[in-house]
Formats: structure tokens, C-alpha cells, sequence
């Protein structure tokens, strides 16, 4: 027999418009909300949106949660599932599951949606919430809101914690009340309060780190990335050049190599002028096989990098400016984030580094966050992240620019692609 926390029965008796669940993990919010939504959907006619911030698949979704609950509960019989929905037969009800960033236009012209669960809410933006909250109308509709808080600063934390709208129910619960808990995980929880309180703290106690930053690459990642053992990597993919130009005295031009899986930075160039530089491009791109990019920063003197590698006659030059549009408009700021993001699923993926020092620095230090007005991802400022360096992140911004765009392997480039085809080859993939 399964039974919903004890801890959150008042949670559920309340009527209210917002019912905001938040804290550590293993805390039973999301099993609890998952039970409560499937016995309403038995009791009355329905219709309800299941959304997060990101959703790139089903899996993603709490769609398994739900449906696993259902048979748990033996009740299996009265549903329909389908790939995109779970409706029971009786009462008509339906769970919809929806991605809010790449479907918040869909989910603006829902009508008649009766309950919302928003998982994960701590990255829900602000200009999300003005959508969301007016589109969710029909009388007596609730939004159920469910997030471990990330940082004091995120909307959500500030919105449905600091400062709660009117008819909200705010229940902030931990694994401490969770009467559910398994021997095993509970062992896991002491050995993780041991080995580090304050991580302790934010993922079992839900308390918010301070500030709204967010590291974009984690340590394990790149260590694991700049092993030094690069057997077995495939370089058969991809060969271009990254080329990021110093702007000011101190900072260096970087040219990097990628091959395939397999990244490594060949030099850096201090107080060398725009010809210079460009010769030194022409020197390696000249050297080996030809290129199907050479990627150029082009943002002040770099423009005179791109002019002069192409007079000279150096193949794929590609005019790389960072400021401009990203090729995924609804997801960032600009290319800048867009080529970084790129990066970092280069690097969870398998993709080798090298082992540098200062590179692995300027990585760990990038951080990301929403923007206020777009609610799209955006990084640091290159001066902010400059000056908590002490430099200016050129090898970084190096390997980032071979994830510019995407190119086809030159081997392919003639041939059409692998099946005779045209398609575009990614550089990460």
C-alpha cells in the first residue's frame, strides 16, 4: 500500500492558488505531488500541465514518475498512455508534458488548464512567470510549484520564498520528514554531511547558494577532459584552428588545434601585431592537411586578422564574432554562450583537452545565468571574468571558437556527407 508523507497532508487540504513545495533532495516532494495529481485525476475531469524549465524529450519529463505510480498503485486499467500524454479513461482527465523554454508561445495559448506542476522551478524566469501565471485562468486552477533552491538570487527563490503572492502555500520540507527513506540513502546522507557540510547543506537541507551565478563546467568533467592519455581518441572528424586575438598589450593571441574528439593548443603569441599573427596563422594552416575552418575572432583588431588571412589566401576562414545572434535564438543571449555551451557538451561527451593550467582556470571559472529582461542563458562579461583571472581568458576563448558554427569534415565536404547527402556535419559532434 502506498501512502502519501504525513508531513504534507495540510499542504493538500489547503485550497489555494499556489501550492510551492521546496527543499533538500530525498525530501518526498516530487512522489507526493505525482500521487496527489494522479487521485485528483480519478475524482474529476482534469486537464493538467506537467512543465520544467528544459525538456528535450519525454524521458525528461516526470511522465515516467507518474506512469510508474499508476501501476504502483495498481490502477494501470483506468489509463491510456501514449507517447506524449497519460489520459484516464473515466474522467476524461489528461497530463500534459511540456518544456516551458522551447514551448512557452504553446503553453501561452492553452486554454481551460485546470493544475500546473512545475518541477524544477528554480529556473523559471521572470518574464516566464508573467506568461505562465495569466495563461493558468479556469476558476479554481492551481499551480504547483516544486524546486531544490539553487541560489538566494534566482526568481523563483526570491518570488515564491522571500516575498510569496497572496493564497500561496509555501512548505519547505527535507529528508529529515520524510518517514520513507531507505537504510541505504540515509547512510548516503550521513557519509555526504560528513564529507562536506556546506554541500550538505544546499542538497539535503535545500539551503540556496548565495548569488545568482552558475559554473558552467564542473571539475570532474574537466579532469576527466584533459587526461593525459589520448589514445583511442578519434581525430578522423573536424580539423579546424581557433584563433583568438589579444586586444590589449598584456593579453596573448592564442591558436588552438582541434582534430576530431581531440583538442590541444599549439602557442601563444604575445605583443605580436595583426600581420604577424596572421602570418603565424598561414604558417600552420599551410602546414598538413588544409583546414574546414579556421575560426577567427573578428571582435576589434580580429577584424583585421579575418582581412588579412583572406588576402593571403588562406582557405574557411571563418569571420567569428562572438556579439552576434546565436544559431538557437530562444535558448541564448549570444553566440558567445551559444559556442560555450557547445563546448561543454563537447567535453561531457568524451572530447579531450589539453593539459593546461591556465586553460582549465579560465574553464572553471566561466558562469552563466539567465538574463533578467530575455530570460535567456547569457556568460560573465569577458572584463568581469578578466579581472577575477588577473587575465584575459584567451585560451579559453581559443578552444570555445572552434564550436563557433558547424562545418563538415573536408573529406565529406565533396562527397556530400557520409550517404551521398548534404548534411551538415556539427562540430561537436
Amino acid at each position: 500500500m502506498i501512502t502519501m508523507n504525513p508531513a504534507l497532508r495540510d499542504v493538500w487540504k489547503t485550497r489555494s492558488r499556489y501550492k510551492v513545495l521546496a527543499g533538500g533532495r530525498a525530501s518526498s516532494k516530487s512522489t507526493d505531488i505525482a500521487i496527489h495529481l494522479i487521485r485528483l485525476s480519478r475524482r474529476m475531469s482534469l486537464r493538467i500541465l506537467c512543465a520544467r524549465q528544459f525538456q528535450n524529450s519525454i524521458s525528461q519529463s516526470v511522465y515516467a514518475l507518474i506512469k510508474d505510480y499508476i501501476w504502483k498503485l495498481g490502477l494501470q486499467d483506468e489509463y491510456q498512455f501514449t507517447l506524449t500524454k497519460i489520459i484516464h479513461l473515466h474522467t476524461k482527465s489528461s497530463f500534459t508534458f511540456l518544456g516551458i523554454n522551447r514551448n512557452i508561445d504553446e503553453i501561452k495559448s492553452m486554454e481551460a488548464i485546470d493544475m500546473v506542476w512545475i518541477e524544477e522551478a528554480h529556473a523559471i524566469t521572470k518574464e516566464q512567470w508573467e506568461i505562465i501565471d495569466p495563461t493558468i485562468r479556469a476558476e479554481h486552477s492551481e499551480i504547483i510549484i516544486s524546486f531544490n533552491p539553487q541560489h538566494r538570487q534566482d526568481f523563483s527563490f526570491q518570488r515564491f520564498i522571500e516575498k510569496p503572492p497572496t493564497d500561496t502555500v509555501v512548505r519547505q520540507i527535507n529528508y529529515d520528514e520524510n518517514p520513507f527513506l531507505s537504510e541505504t540513502i540515509k547512510r548516503v546522507i550521513a557519509n555526504a554531511k560528513e564529507e562536506d557540510e556546506e554541500e550538505f547543506k544546499h542538497i539535503y537541507l535545500g539551503q540556496p547558494r548565495e548569488g545568482d551565478d552558475r559554473s558552467l563546467f564542473a571539475y570532474s568533467d574537466i579532469d576527466r577532459a584533459m587526461d593525459n592519455d589520448m589514445s583511442g581518441v578519434d581525430t578522423s572528424g573536424v580539423y579546424s584552428l581557433g584563433c583568438d586575438v589579444a586586444r590589449y598589450g598584456r593579453d596573448s593571441s592564442v591558436i588552438s588545434i582541434r582534430e576530431g574528439h581531440k583538442i590541444h593548443l599549439l602557442q601563444t603569441f604575445k605583443g605580436y601585431d595583426t600581420m604577424e599573427f596572421s602570418t603565424q596563422i598561414d604558417r600552420i594552416a599551410s602546414r598538413g592537411k588544409t583546414p574546414d575552418a579556421v575560426f577567427i575572432d573578428s571582435i576589434g583588431v580580429g577584424a583585421g586578422v579575418v582581412d588579412k588571412t583572406r588576402q593571403m589566401g588562406i582557405s574557411h576562414v571563418v569571420d567569428a564574432n562572438v556579439s552576434m545572434k546565436p544559431q538557437d535564438t530562444k535558448v541564448y543571449q549570444n553566440k558567445r554562450a551559444e559556442m560555450y555551451f557547445n563546448l561543454k557538451k563537447f567535453v561531457e561527451t568524451g572530447g579531450k583537452l589539453p593539459d593546461d593550467k591556465e586553460l582549465k582556470e579560465e574553464l572553471l571559472a566561466l558562469r552563466y545565468f539567465y538574463n533578467e529582461t530575455s530570460g535567456k542563458i547569457q556568460l560573465i562579461k569577458k572584463d568581469d571574468l578578466k579581472e577575477e583571472l588577473g587575465r584575459s581568458p584567451d585560451k579559453s576563448d581559443s578552444v570555445a571558437l572552434h564550436f563557433f558554427r558547424s562545418v563538415r569534415p573536408m573529406a565529406l565536404r565533396y562527397h556530400g556527407g557520409a550517404n551521398g547527402t548534404s548534411n551538415e556535419w556539427s562540430v561537436y559532434d
